[in-house]
């Protein structure tokens, strides 16, 4: 395996045959999900009156119930309403006729809030608090859901904000990363794992990593560390979330 991940027309191979079970090999069957070849361990979890701070200046992860719960998008985000606020925002890099309104039930949509939008996501007092430096805020959207994100990681401080919905996260601290195979991939804070899927006679490395996880229900906030590895599945039916990005 070592000399296989060494050459990079192997690890390329290796990692279009991951994108190739993420697309053809069905949740419920064949190899197991990473937190249940892993020592998996849950979120802790903690309250309103707890100082923030803290968790945030050590880069530990933490979950607050209904942390989001007060955030007007909560209530006033229906479909209708939607489409009529921000119809015509565009996807990412998508050309004119790649708008909300067009894609929205057809795609996962994700991209930097519209402005229009920012008065229905006052920035929540627990979060400014803790981390007061926001840079930008992305929507993530999609009607059907059973979305699954690659296992990665990220170059700034987040807070995920459960708008409705609900999805399940995995987190792996950086101090594993060579267990996740990180210096294995030609592809920058992507995995080659299929975290849905682990092939664990390719990757032996992940039985018993320390992960945590956690699902997060609507009106939850969830604070993700810089770095940390996280893959994200998100639950069936419509399923709508914001990422608050801070810096170091």
């Amino acid at each position: 395996l070592l000399q296989c991940l060494a050459d990079s027309s192997c690890r390329h191979e290796v990692n279009q045959g991951q994108r190739l079970l993420r697309r053809s090999w069905p949740s419920s069957e064949g190899a197991p999900r990473l937190r249940e070849v892993a020592q998996a361990t849950p979120i802790p979890e903690v309250g309103f009156d707890v100082d923030l701070s803290t968790y945030v200046r050590q880069l530990q992860p933490f979950l607050i119930r209904g942390g989001a719960s007060s955030l007007p998008a909560q209530w006033k985000w229906s479909e209708l309403y939607l489409l009529d606020r921000m119809g015509s925002a565009r996807l990412g890099g998508g050309g004119p006729s790649d708008t909300f309104a067009n894609l929205y039930d057809k795609v996962y949509y994700s991209g930097e809030l519209p402005s229009q939008m920012m008065p229905d996501v006052p920035y929540p007092p627990l979060i400014a608090a803790a981390k007061p430096t926001l840079q930008r805020i992305t929507f993530w959207y999609t009607v059907e859901g059973r979305t699954n994100s690659m296992l990665h990681r990220d170059n700034g401080n987040f807070f995920i904000a459960q708008v409705h919905g609900s999805k399940t996260v995995t987190l792996v601290d950086p101090e594993h990363s060579l267990r996740v195979y990180a210096d294995f991939t030609d592809m920058y804070n992507l995995s080659p794992m299929d975290a849905q899927r682990v092939r664990t006679d390719l990757y032996p490395e992940a039985i018993g990593v320390p992960v945590k996880w956690a699902t997060l229900n609507k009106g939850d906030l969830l604070y993700l560390p810089m770095y940390y590895w996280h893959h994200l599945e998100s639950a069936a039916g419509r399923n709508v979330a914001l990422t608050f990005q801070f810096g170091s």
